[in-house]
């Protein structure tokens, strides 16, 4: 009995060291764990003017298995404007991984202040419980500018003197440019208002008649509109262009005869003759049976049309150089 309760205190005991040394383990774990992870807060400097700014270069060194939860700060921390958070990149360090944060802060009053600690929250990706690491305070020296009452109030700085850019200079004399250029037209058309004169006159060159109706019937030749079945079209097309020749050649209101009553004043023209006659007045026939009597023309009729309109228009011209010539010596000879 007595050995029995020996050996019940024994296991007591050991049960109770054992214990001990479970939760001797398990604190230094925690302990050498939480060494790992840290914070640090680093100002580029300690002492400011007032209203300058200071950047607070923030480290935060964990295993890679930690994740932090990052705050956004507010407006201000302990008295310090805080202007701009940034979040910087991940560096390796060893087995540790260090997460960057940059603060930008400034101070309206002077004196000696403390920088508070700044505080984050981290856990592990096994464990979800929330810890708390923190960086140490620092001391932030804000200076004034010290003021000479004696010398009276002035500029921090002196002006500067910048020198003139080319592009500068260049740039003033195109506005002096627009602006006299501007009171010029202005003055123009103030002058030209009182004489009730338009400010601009534009010549319109006007190209002889019959480069304006070979082209056009050169144009209308590769249309092909009575190939592809568009007869009164075509004839339409092409006795508008001898028309409208006949107007600029002769001044004949061309346009708005009937082909009866442009035949009668062509013939009444000195300068045409019974062969240029002849062909024109078949030109104006067929083509007034198509538009107006509905007559189907044959495949000679429709390709003669063309051939017979640029002959007309090209010996009325050469008869009109032979008269312009003509009329150029008379005056010739009458002036000598």
């Amino acid at each position: 009995m007595k050995n029995e309760k020996l050996k019940m205190k024994k296991g007591i005991v050991i049960l109770s060291v054992a214990k001990n040394l479970f939760f001797l383990f398990l604190f230094s774990f925690c302990i050498s764990y939480t060494q790992q992870v840290s914070v640090s807060a680093k100002p580029d400097t300690t002492s400011i003017l007032i209203g300058d700014h200071l950047n607070v270069n923030i480290e935060m060194k964990a295993p890679n298995d930690v994740v932090w939860v990052i705050p956004l700060f507010g407006d201000s921390l302990n008295g310090f404007e805080i202007l701009k958070q940034e979040k910087g990149e991940k560096t390796e360090d060893g087995e540790n991984v260090v997460q960057h944060l940059k603060l930008v802060v400034s101070r309206y009053d002077s004196g000696k202040f403390v920088f508070p600690p700044l505080g984050f929250f981290y856990h592990t990706t096994s464990d979800t419980l929330k810890r708390v690491a923190e960086s140490r305070a620092f001391f932030i020296n804000v200076n004034t500018l010290e003021v000479d009452v004696q010398n009276g109030i002035r500029d921090i700085k002196p002006p500067l003197s910048v020198p003139w850019e080319f592009w500068e200079i260049m740039m003033y004399v195109g506005i002096v440019v627009v602006i006299l250029a501007a009171m010029y037209l202005a003055w123009r058309y103030y002058e030209k208002k009182k004489l009730k004169q338009p400010m601009f006159v534009f010549e319109e060159v006007k190209r002889p008649p019959h480069e304006v109706a070979l082209e056009a019937l050169r144009s209308l030749e590769g249309e092909k509109l009575y190939q592809r079945g568009f007869i009164k079209q075509f004839h339409s097309e092409v006795t508008e262009i001898i028309r409208r020749y006949i107007e600029g050649r002769y001044a004949i209101q061309a346009i708005d005869m009937t082909s009866d009553e442009i035949l009668s004043a062509m013939r009444r023209k000195k300068s045409v003759d019974k062969e240029t006659m002849k062909p024109l007045e078949n030109f104006f026939s067929l083509a007034d049976w198509v538009k107006f009597a509905k007559y189907t023309p044959s495949e000679k009729e429709n390709e003669e049309m063309l051939p017979v309109a640029i002959a007309f228009v090209e010996r009325t011209m050469k008869i009109a150089e032979e008269v312009e010539e003509r009329e150029k010596v008379e005056v010739a000879n009458l002036t000598t």
